[in-house]
């Protein structure tokens, strides 16, 4: 069922509703392979391709920062294994 209220006219809102259900029912049966799935499938591509751009670019960096902490957990954990209880 689909509801549209957008416009004040009522033969308007109807095509509106006609193109919404068409698009909800061919989203259902056809999946991935609809017109909406293909949209969906591109824009999540093209979101994994900028992850692995911006891990690529500053990849480097955050391990850099990673081995910076694990250093100082470690010495942390050296410390307190070294005070007398």
């Amino acid at each position: 069922m689909v509801i549209c209220q957008d416009t004040r006219y009522l033969q308007q809102n109807r095509k509106i509703a006609r193109k919404r259900l068409t698009e909800k029912l061919d989203l259902l049966f056809n999946g991935e392979q609809s017109k909406a799935g293909k949209k969906i499938q591109k824009l999540q591509a093209r979101k994994h391709k900028q992850r692995q751009r911006s891990k690529k670019k500053y990849g480097g960096v955050s391990e850099e920062a990673d081995k910076h902490e694990a250093s100082e957990a470690t010495e942390k954990q050296e410390v307190e294994s070294c005070k007398p209880e």
